[in-house]
């Protein structure tokens, strides 16, 4: 395979990572439930981004690859916060009786 292949086809396989994280945001925002969601996997996903993207600032020089790991953090940290939301919305309703 070509270095060309790989640096043409990196940009559309990070938006289809991108988009990947769409159906679970739409998830979380239409119900009430977060059966199913582990907010410790999703912290160390962050974890996991956040240590790329430094790595990646520190000693690499690719823009396209930092882009898509702020991406990928921004996406993950999203989900981490509706998630937070979602249980202070089910705590303070599981209060009221």
């Amino acid at each position: 395979m070509s270095a060309n292949f790989f640096l043409v086809l990196y940009p559309f396989v990070s938006l289809i990572n991108m988009a990947a994280y769409l159906p679970q945001i739409k998830k979380l925002l239409q119900t009430n439930s977060l059966d199913g969601v582990s907010l410790s996997a999703w912290m160390s996903w962050l974890f996991g981004s956040v240590v790329t993207l430094g790595y990646g600032i520190y000693y690499l020089n690719d823009f396209l690859f930092l882009a898509t790991q702020a991406l990928n953090a921004i996406m993950v940290f999203t989900i981490i916060s509706i998630i937070f939301y979602k249980q202070f919305q089910i705590s303070k309703t599981s209060v009221r009786v």
